[in-house]
C-alpha cells in the first residue's frame, strides 16, 4: 500500500515478484474505488479495446524479479467490480482470508472451554436465505449491508457497532462473516491456529478454531485475532462463521455473545 497526495500524479509500489491487482480509493470515502482494469489497460495503450471496452474487472499485473513495471494507471472509478475488491480488502485484508493458505502439516491443538460468562440478551431473530439460517442476534449487534453493487449471495455480515464498513470500527469492535460454502468446512490455517472449542449446534457438535496471526501493517482495523468454524447442513454444505476482533480484548469480550449466536443457529430449507 502507498498513499498519493493531491499534488502528485504518480505512485510507486515495491512488491515481491508475483501477479497483482491494483486498486485505489479516496481517503475520505471508504466506498470510492478505482483500479487497473481491462478497460483502462486497453484504453491507455491506444489499441482498440474491442470486447474489453466495458470490462471493468481488474487485470493481473505481472512483476518479475528486479523489474520495474510502468503505465499501471488507475481508472474506472465507482464501477461495481472494483468496489467489490476494495470491500473484500476491508473485510478480509488483515484478518485471515476466508480461503486461507492452509499449511500441509496439521497440528494438535489444545482444547479451550467455552466462556463462563452468560451470553447477553438478544435483539430479535434474523433469518437469511444465505445458508438458510436463522439466528438470535445479540443485543446491540446489527447486520452490516455492503453497497448493493458488491453484494454476493453467499455472505452476510454483523458487527457489535453501528458501522457501514469495518474501517469504522473502534478498538472494541468485532466483525462476523457468515457464509455458505458448497463443500465441507475448511480447516484453520495451521500456522496460526492456537486452540479449538467444541460447540453444540443443530445436528451435533462442531469444532471452532482460534487463530492468532502476527500483526500486519496497513489501513485495515483488524489485528487478526479470530475464531472460525461451521456447521454441516444439508449433506456436505457448510455454513462457516468467521468472527474477528479489532483487538484481542474486543474478541475476548464478545466471545459469550458469539457462541450464544452460534448455538442458537437454526438451519432449514425454505418451504
Amino acid at each position: 500500500m502507498t498513499r498519493v497526495s493531491a499534488t502528485e500524479s504518480s505512485y510507486h509500489l515495491a512488491v515481491p515478484p508475483g501477479e497483482y491487482h491494483v486498486v485505489a480509493r479516496m481517503d475520505n470515502d471508504p466506498f470510492s474505488a478505482g483500479g487497473y482494469t481491462f478497460n483502462v489497460a486497453c484504453s491507455s495503450s491506444g489499441v482498440p479495446c474491442g470486447g474489453n471496452a466495458n470490462n471493468h474487472t481488474t487485470v493481473f499485473v505481472r512483476v518479475d524479479s528486479k523489474q520495474d513495471v510502468s503505465g499501471i494507471d488507475i481508472g474506472d472509478w465507482a464501477t461495481a467490480a472494483v468496489q467489490m475488491e476494495v470491500w473484500y480488502i476491508d473485510v478480509d485484508g488483515s484478518p485471515l482470508a476466508l480461503n486461507p493458505q492452509v499449511s500441509p502439516s496439521p497440528k494438535s491443538l489444545a482444547s479451550r472451554a467455552l466462556p463462563d460468562a452468560p451470553a447477553p440478551g438478544t435483539s430479535g431473530l434474523f433469518t437469511s436465505r444465505i445458508g438458510f439460517v436463522s439466528l438470535q442476534v445479540p443485543s446491540g449487534w446489527a447486520e452490516v449491508t455492503p453497497p448493493a453493487s458488491i453484494q454476493y449471495p453467499s455472505e452476510v455480515y454483523f458487527s457489535n457497532e453501528q458501522v457501514k464498513t469495518p474501517l469504522a470500527l473502534d478498538s472494541q469492535g468485532v466483525w462476523l462473516t457468515i457464509w455458505s460454502l458448497g463443500t465441507g468446512c475448511p480447516f484453520p490455517d495451521w500456522r496460526y491456529a492456537t486452540a479449538r472449542s467444541t460447540v453444540k449446534m443443530q445436528g451435533g457438535t462442531n469444532h471452532f478454531f482460534y487463530e492468532d496471526p502476527p500483526p500486519r501493517d496497513g489501513p485495515q482495523p483488524f489485528t487478526g485475532y479470530s475464531v472460525r468454524g461451521g456447521a454441516f447442513v444439508f449433506g456436505d454444505t457448510c455454513d462457516e462463521f468467521v468472527f474477528t476482533g479489532v483487538t484481542r480484548n474486543a474478541l475476548e469480550n464478545n466471545l459469550p455473545a458469539f457462541f450464544g449466536l452460534v448455538e442458537s443457529a437454526v438451519f432449514a430449507r425454505p418451504t
